[in-house]
């Protein structure tokens, strides 16, 4: 896995897999749990391999997502026999 050098934030991408799936979820942050030493912003810098390579990201959050939930559908349902 390579960086987008896009910051995306976990919040949003929670609410994509919320929007997406198929049975009603209740998110809640529990500020015990918070840490004073996480960073609020972790980005990555994808610069130098797309200068030296020409390569770029192809697949953005919501399809990494999408296959995501597919993958795991796919891999419940076939323990249940559901295949």
């Amino acid at each position: 896995n390579l960086c987008s050098g896009r910051a995306i934030r976990i919040g949003d991408i929670v609410q994509l897999v919320v929007e997406r799936g198929r049975v009603p979820v209740e998110v809640r942050q529990d500020p015990a749990r918070l840490r004073p030493s996480d960073e609020p912003i972790l980005l990555g810098d994808n610069s130098k391999l797309c200068a030296a390579t020409g390569w770029g990201p192809t697949i953005g959050m919501e399809e990494i997502v999408a296959e995501l939930l597919a993958y795991w559908r796919e891999q419940i349902g076939g323990a249940r026999g559901e295949g």
